[in-house]
């Protein structure tokens, strides 16, 4: 979950007033955690065109190794926002 926060630092818009950063979770009572994180992007920021970042892929396949068929991920993307959802299933 960390560093879905970390790039909403990152990578989101932090030199306006206020910032507007959302991060938000959850657990309900069937052990499913979740995890949403939803940042301004920085326009200031250079950004690589076709950067999957390999970052998001480590954390992705750490996801893959930990929570295998546990969680859902869902990444949003526009011009303005950035927003990850994840859901994961904890063990019981």
């Amino acid at each position: 979950m960390i560093p879905f926060i970390e790039n909403a630092f990152k990578h989101g818009r932090v030199d306006i007033s206020p910032v507007s950063i959302d991060i938000q979770a959850t657990l309900s009572t069937t052990n499913v955690l979740t995890l949403t994180v939803k940042n301004i992007k920085n326009p200031y920021k250079t950004t690589r065109k076709n950067s999957g970042g390999i970052g998001m892929n480590n954390v992705k396949e750490r996801l893959n190794l930990l929570y295998p068929n546990k969680y859902a991920l869902d990444i949003q993307s526009d011009e303005e926002t950035y927003q990850v959802k994840l859901e994961l299933t904890l063990n019981t």
